[in-house]
């Protein structure tokens, strides 16, 4: 049996699909099954899996019919054959090491049932924009997770354990998309979560993401959630109050926020990038030629 199950739903993720695919190919940990789920994609991504899979026992396929990828995460914890769970998104890139160190933390360490680490966010093109540093202890992330906040662990980092994850039922399809926080606020429930201080995983952010295309649908859910929560654990909270309405980005405001958080970060090429296509849509734009000066000008103040 196989160390490591690793669970990776995709669906029409063919722009981004070779590097997630040779990112867990190359990873210094070899001793994993790779179960791979198509969505029912109308891309090409099918047929990069299949390729895949011709080349590397390893790769388990499964075609399925589009359906929301809460139900394959389900099936692939049904079916895993490992004592560990590794989740991976068709649009994020596992660095080499990352295996190896959530396996080896979670062997010594019994009491934890879900290991994240640190990520590099990366723009559509993979020019790192800024850094995910998640809270470090249980305390921490569990507090994170019921103040309403996602991304106490980056959800595509984790490493949990099977046995866990079956325990509570696994992953709520009437949750989604804020089946993530519900999943971490049931474990933590029935054993410890953590974060690795290491970043190894490359966090893609890009203009079609779950988190921004369902964002009020998300907070809604969010909610419902904190509730649950509230009653499981015998809380009085005024859960209507830790999750505040949202309000969707459009793609200008998404590459403003890449603009600004890659300065903070000093990675000036990549706000540059995103500074100049601005101003290519809009060249009268005052707040454009704002963003576009301080990207230039930002290294040569800096300390």
């Amino acid at each position: 049996m196989p160390a490591i199950s690793v669970i990776m739903p995709v669906y029409n993720a063919g722009d981004y699909l070779h590097a997630a695919i040779e990112s867990i190919l190359s990873q210094s940990f070899r001793d994993y099954e790779f179960l791979i789920f198509d969505d029912g994609s109308e891309d090409e991504s099918l047929s990069v899996i299949e390729g895949y899979a011709k080349t590397d026992d390893r790769i388990r396929v499964f075609r399925r019919a589009h359906g929301g990828h809460t139900a394959l995460l389900n099936e692939g914890i049904d079916v895993c054959r490992s004592s560990y769970i590794a989740r991976m998104d068709a649009d994020d890139i596992s660095l080499p090491g990352r295996f190896k160190s959530q396996y080896e933390f979670m062997e010594a360490h019994p009491e934890v049932v879900a290991l994240g680490t640190n990520a590099v966010i990366i723009d559509p093109e993979g020019m790192p924009v800024g850094e995910v540093k998640s809270p470090g202890t249980h305390s921490d992330i569990d507090t994170f997770h019921m103040n309403g906040r996602g991304g106490g662990i980056v959800h595509p980092s984790v490493m949990m354990r099977t046995e866990a994850l079956r325990s509570i039922g696994g992953y709520r399809t009437e949750l989604e998309p804020a089946e993530d926080l519900d999943l971490f606020l049931r474990l933590a429930e029935v054993g410890k979560l953590e974060n690795l201080s290491k970043t190894l995983l490359q966090y893609r952010h890009h203009f079609d993401r779950v988190t921004d295309r369902r964002r009020a649908e998300q907070m809604k859910m969010a909610n419902v959630v904190l509730k649950e929560m509230a009653v499981r654990r015998g809380l009085k909270m005024d859960t209507e109050a830790l999750v505040a309405p949202a309000i969707l980005i459009s793609p200008a405001e998404r590459r403003i926020h890449w603009i600004n958080m890659a300065i903070d970060y000093g990675h000036y090429k990549t706000a540059q990038k995103h500074a100049k296509v601005l101003l290519e849509e809009s060249m009268f734009s005052r707040t454009y030629w704002s963003l576009f000066l301080r990207a230039y000008l930002s290294p040569f103040f800096r300390n």
